[in-house]
């Protein structure tokens, strides 16, 4: 085509000057965010936790003789004397940590 001939069409049609058709913002960001965003979402769904809290948590919380016992005896299922004679037993079988 001639010069002529492409000045004529691009006045009848709004020619798209290469990827962004004329907008000229941070566009490139989109394409590596994108999958930024992907892969996090399949470590999260393989792993059962985002990448950024991971070590917070160790799983779910193993009660201890001592809590469960205090536990109970908040709940009133023990009474008093229960609850002093099994403690004193539970820290007598509590290692010693020097």
């Amino acid at each position: 085509m001639t010069a002529a001939a492409l000045t004529a069409v691009g006045a009848v049609l709004p020619v798209a000057d290469g990827w962004h058709h004329g907008w000229d913002g941070p566009w490139f960001l989109l394409f590596p965010l994108f999958w930024g965003l992907v892969i996090l979402a399949i470590i999260w769904i393989v792993r059962g936790a985002p990448p950024w809290r991971r070590g917070r948590s160790s799983g779910p919380h193993v009660e201890t003789g001592i809590e469960v016992l205090e536990r109970r005896f908040a709940e009133g299922g023990l009474t008093t004397d229960e609850y002093r004679e099994r403690r004193a037993i539970l820290e007598e079988r509590r290692p010693r940590e020097d």
